[in-house]
């Protein structure tokens, strides 16, 4: 009878134990069709618990969130997995400065979509890994299996024009006219210049 029991009494410590976890991780993909020769732009949405933080892809200490794609697909991840501005402080037990996260971030990767992808639904596999620490201890964030839903359209390409990042550009260069270090210095620089002109022209 004990025997019988036994494995039903694992299920739920197992059950008890992922409830109790502090790290959960929510998967997302684009909300929108994307079309061959794009990037698809995955959302990885993870809550840590408080008194908790997990280690950022870029950290040099303790095991980074990591990222992979599955690779029998032709989805490729491309570039590095991105994220908001770590935290960055030294860490005593691994003797150098680490690059942690606390409470609810996201992290983005993108996914090349081929050349020649045919439209339709495609799922988007892999696997995250990682390591989360309190004052007392560390847990191993097991690589766990994910997948989400990619829809592929008809369409050439579509690549950001040269007009685009003109005036992008030129909204950048305006916007840092505003900044405090910069604006102080527009009148002075207006002054200077007008009183040039009029020197040319006695």
């Amino acid at each position: 009878m004990r025997a019988l029991f036994l494995p039903f009494l694992l299920l739920l410590a197992s059950a008890a134990a992922a409830e109790d976890f502090p790290v959960t991780v929510e998967v997302s993909g684009p909300t929108t069709p994307v079309r061959s020769g794009e990037t698809a732009e995955i959302s990885f949405r993870i809550q840590i618990q408080p008194g908790w933080h997990i280690y950022a892809p870029t950290s040099k200490g303790g095991l980074p969130f990591q990222v992979s794609g599955d690779p029998a697909s032709p989805l490729r991840p491309e570039g590095d997995l991105r994220g908001p501005e770590p935290i960055r402080h030294f860490d005593p037990g691994f003797e150098r400065e680490v690059e942690t996260y606390e409470g609810e971030i996201v992290l983005k990767q993108l996914f090349r979509i081929p050349e020649g992808t045919a439209p339709g639904t495609y799922t988007l596999k892999g696997t995250y890994q990682g390591q989360t620490c309190d004052e007392a201890i560390c847990l191993s964030i097991k690589e766990t299996a994910w997948k989400t839903q990619v829809i592929v359209e008809t369409g050439e390409a579509r690549h950001e024009s040269l007009f685009a990042f003109f005036f992008t550009a030129l909204a950048i260069g305006f916007a840092t006219l505003l900044t405090h270090c910069v604006y102080p210095m527009v009148p002075v620089t207006l002054a200077y210049f007008s009183k040039q002109e009029q020197a040319g022209r006695t």
